[in-house]
């Protein structure tokens, strides 16, 4: 399709990054994305990362040159999505240019199990309840994420639009 995309995952949980990857695979072989998004896998590109903090704009800003692209992952646990937004960007201080178009900023409703249960509240919680779910399992429901049921989601919608900004 064109030349190789480089993408970043930084994610507030430990187990994000692979579902996160296993989710973009599947949209490379839907062809609902391009075919060349290769995954960056260093220690600081495919990371449980405590956003809001110093410490993740110093990170961001060692990896700006090494990646295409950074997708940084927020739950916002039923907040306001536009409050959340802005309090991780208002972080990002002098890398704020680069949002939008290097840096792109994804806000989960929840929790990034709304991809797996999505219009219920605290999917993790009923996910436990209803199945033992544990976090360290969240890589393999991916087989439960349908890009058609969750395409209104808005989380999902900025998602593919990083994605697709990658073309």
């Amino acid at each position: 399709m064109g030349d190789r995309i480089t993408v970043a995952l930084l994610t507030e949980d430990t187990y994000a990054p692979a579902f996160i990857e296993g989710v973009i695979k599947r949209l490379i072989e839907l062809k609902v994305v391009n075919s060349e998004i290769y995954i960056c896998k260093g220690k600081d590109t495919y990371r449980k990362i405590q956003l809001c903090t110093d410490k993740m704009r110093r990170i961001i800003k060692n990896i700006i040159d090494k990646c295409d692209k950074i997708l940084i992952f927020q739950d916002a646990d039923g907040r306001n999505r536009e409050e959340v937004y802005e309090e991780v960007r208002s972080h990002l201080k002098e890398l704020n240019s680069n949002v939008g178009k290097k840096i792109f900023i994804i806000i989960f409703d929840e929790e990034i199990e709304e991809w797996i249960l999505h219009n219920v509240h605290k999917p993790s919680d009923v996910l436990k309840r209803t199945r033992s779910y544990e976090k360290y399992q969240l890589p393999n429901y991916l087989n439960e994420v349908s890009s058609e049921r969750i395409q209104n989601l808005r989380s999902f919608k900025d998602f593919l639009c990083a994605l697709q900004e990658l073309t």
